[in-house]
């Protein structure tokens, strides 16, 4: 390819016209773009600015810009810039400083002749003291090739704009590298903006920076990425432990749009749509793990925010001894999901594992000879030999609905996902007084709270006596990390939350230091805390006369009724957790009448003494 001519020393110079070029006018004209008028039109209008021809027929839009560029590469004998063939090179941005290729409105392109010449897209190729100054800074040979302003200041954006972002933020290794097992094919209108939103979604950079979300979302065991727009840039965290933590690198505003839509296109979302919430999913591979990710998209006022929910399909972790149950209430939670009927409540807030405890009863009890069936919204797990329903409110196919039908399936046990309102929960217990064993999660406190929750709902208490067998509230804690334990004293403030600080002589706390292996959390890891309300004979008069919580929780006690702090606390004592945890995760539990939870001194908690 024929560049600029130069001198000796290498440095551009301009040639005689008759030498370096044909006119633009006549290569314009040959090329049937402009007329003879016009271009007489564009050599008067030169005359009066006193600007280059290429510039007053862009600022005239007589011709477009990728007409206009390819007669002038014609014009000048250089190569015309193709953004589309463009692989950004973190290597090649630091050939000159991001501010100078902005200010220049130059970009470099790739290293040739073997690495003695830089090829840079610049707006004009004989600007000869803009080329003089990158060969400066390059402290190589200058070769110009020519773009368009629009392709020029994108490549900026591809080249510069991640460059700091992916060097903090980290690479995926071979190993680590993501196969999108169900990426969706979409076919797009010819609508110009959505076409262009479709291919700016597919530019190499917003590729990279989503499969580096997904990968470190994966990699540091994340159930949830929250990716939100602000003012200034986005906003990346990451749920890790139940616990969210931000990202210390922002991505740069300008890719919202395009993070959004390759998202949107990985979930098979209308892209198209951004005034209503949408749902959608995908799975991803990462070293034979198979991982389900939901989608959810929330207009927000700085755009729409995108929440992923990773859910490994890992059927070997659904099992009631490895999710943190103490032997005793494993036991009791055993009997009680092999009755042949009744209610069976698991309660607790969101992200509170309710549902994975479900899941793992199930996996315990399923077999050829039952008929289990449940209804959900979503379905988290598939698992064999169970029939799973997914509820569709916008199709009339509520809990409610749903739950009628699987009725006449001749079910032996019904997992309900949630008792949302009261038709569901009359439901419930009709089915469990006609020989059914029926599973459900309730969002309450605590288990005696269950109990209250059905009274609240209109179910007669007389109908909940005979029907719940029992309820269990639940929370999960994060783990002491293995690596960094250490022993320590907490704050006297919080063990009085608990206790009056002299009744933990004898503990020895432990707690993570923080280090590589668990982000520096201290935590690896997370276990659960269970409060199991068997109801008794004592228990079922009590709520046949409507006595309220506290008489129940007292009952409760008296018959060995552990609460979720005294699970916690005897985790605290095992070096499972630390206290401080237990403290966040049941600070909104209520206290009750009889006293408060107790310390690990009293009756309750006699399980400690001795270990």
């Amino acid at each position: 390819m024929t560049a600029i001519k130069r001198d000796k020393d290498d440095s551009p110079r301009e040639q005689p016209m008759q030498e370096r070029r044909r006119k633009l006018g006549a290569i314009l004209k040959e090329k049937g773009l402009l007329s003879s008028s016009q271009v007489e039109q564009v050599l008067e209008q030169q005359r009066k600015e006193y600007k280059r021809l290429g510039e007053i027929i862009r600022d005239m839009r007589l011709v477009s810009e990728t007409d206009l560029i390819r007669s002038l590469a014609e014009q000048l004998e250089v190569d015309v810039f193709d953004l589309i063939e463009y692989e950004p090179e973190e290597a090649i941005s630091k050939m000159f400083p991001e501010d100078v290729a902005r200010r220049l409105r130059a970009v470099p392109v790739r290293l040739i002749e073997d690495g003695e010449v830089l090829q840079v897209a610049v707006l004009d190729p004989l600007d000869i003291a803009k080329l003089d100054d990158l060969k400066r800074l390059a402290g190589i040979e200058i070769e110009p090739i020519i773009g368009s302003r629009n392709d020029i200041e994108r490549a900026i954006e591809r080249l510069y704009g991640l460059s700091a972002f992916f060097r903090e933020f980290g690479e995926l290794s071979d190993e680590d590298s993501i196969e999108f097992v169900q990426v969706q094919d979409k076919e797009f209108d010819d609508d110009y903006d959505i076409a262009e939103m479709a291919e700016s979604a597919e530019e190499a950079p917003v590729v990279k920076l989503v499969n580096l979300v997904i990968g470190k979302a994966l990699r540091d065991g994340a159930s949830d990425v929250h990716i939100e727009p602000a003012q200034h840039f986005i906003r990346i965290r990451y749920r890790i432990h139940g616990v969210l933590m931000e990202e210390d690198m922002a991505p740069p505003k300008r890719l919202q749009s395009a993070v959004v839509t390759r998202v949107k296109i990985l979930a098979a979302m209308d892209i198209a749509e951004k005034r209503i919430p949408q749902d959608g999913r995908f799975h991803v591979r990462l070293h034979g793990m198979e991982v389900d990710i939901r989608v959810s998209t929330l207009p927000t006022f700085y755009g729409e925010k995108i929440v992923l929910r990773l859910l490994e399909t890992n059927k070997d972790q659904l099992q009631l001894n490895k999710i943190g149950f103490p032997e005793d209430a494993l036991i009791e939670f055993r009997k009680l999901i092999s009755q042949p009927n009744g209610v069976l409540l698991v309660t607790g807030p969101t992200g509170s594992g309710k549902t994975t405890t479900l899941y793992s009863a199930l996996s315990e009890i399923n077999s050829p000879d039952q008929n289990i069936v449940t209804v959900e919204d979503p379905i988290e797990y598939q698992l064999e030999m169970i029939n799973q329903v997914q509820t569709n409110p916008k199709a009339g196919l509520t809990f409610a609905t749903s739950l009628r039908s699987i009725l006449r399936q001749d079910p032996d046990i019904i997992m309900v996902g949630e008792i949302r309102d009261a038709e569901t929960a009359q439901i419930a217990v009709q089915a469990s007084l006609t020989g059914h064993l029926v599973f459900s999660t309730l969002h309450t406190n605590d288990a005696v709270g269950a109990i209250v929750r059905l009274v609240d709902m209109g179910i007669p208490a007389y109908l909940i006596a005979n029907t719940v067998t029992g309820v269990l509230a639940q929370r999960l804690v994060r783990t002491i990390c293995p690596h960094c334990r250490e022993e320590y004293e907490p704050d006297p403030e919080i063990l009085r939350q608990f206790a009056d600080p002299a009744s933990f002589e004898g503990f020895t706390f432990t707690k993570g230091k923080g280090c590589n292996e668990c982000l520096n959390t201290g935590y690896a890891g997370r276990s659960g805390i269970y409060e199991l309300l068997r109801i008794t004979r004592e228990i079922r008069k009590q709520i046949n006369i409507s006595a309220d919580s506290a008489i129940l929780t007292d009952i409760a006690r008296s018959q060995g009724l552990r609460l979720l702090r005294d699970d916690g606390l005897a985790k605290v004592r095992d070096g499972i957790t630390t206290i401080e945890e237990v403290l966040r995760v049941t600070q909104n539990v209520e206290e009750t009448e009889s006293g408060g939870v107790e310390g690990p001194d009293s009756a309750p908690v006699e399980v400690f003494k001795g270990r």
